[in-house]
């Protein structure tokens, strides 16, 4: 149904709150990737400790650098992340003890792929986009 007119219009109109919506989607997803000081650093700091989350930090940190070479959204928000959000993650008052329960692990690792879901089907370009 929606094939038909897309292949016969080049361009599809939405209403506002559609763009809206997909906009905090995207915000809500650079904001829960585990790196740096992030919401998803603070997650996975807190689902698998300080030494598994700084180690998940760096190998993200790495993908994020050369998925920046392909995606201008990767390199601006892997740039933010090294110039703005590089201190360490505050000590808690319950560092040691982690989460209590299997469905605070299950709702930690749930969000930790919220990023893939909003972020993977990203229709492009940044700087290609003309507002």
């Amino acid at each position: 149904m929606l094939g038909d007119t897309l292949t016969l219009q080049p361009s599809v109109m939405l209403h506002p709150f559609v763009a809206a919506g997909w906009a905090g989607l995207v915000i809500n997803g650079l904001a829960l990737i585990p790196v740096g000081e992030l919401d998803g650093a603070r997650i996975a700091h807190g689902l698998w400790g300080r030494r598994a989350a700084n180690l998940f930090n760096a190998i993200l940190i790495i993908l994020l650098g050369l998925a920046g070479v392909v995606d201008s959204l990767a390199l601006y928000w892997v740039l933010l992340v090294l110039t703005l959000q590089r201190g360490p993650i505050q000590p808690q008052q319950d560092e040691l003890s982690g989460p209590t329960d299997s469905t605070q692990i299950a709702l930690g690792a749930v969000l930790l792929f919220v990023p893939l879901l909003t972020l993977l089907p990203y229709p492009g370009d940044v700087t290609a986009l003309a507002f």
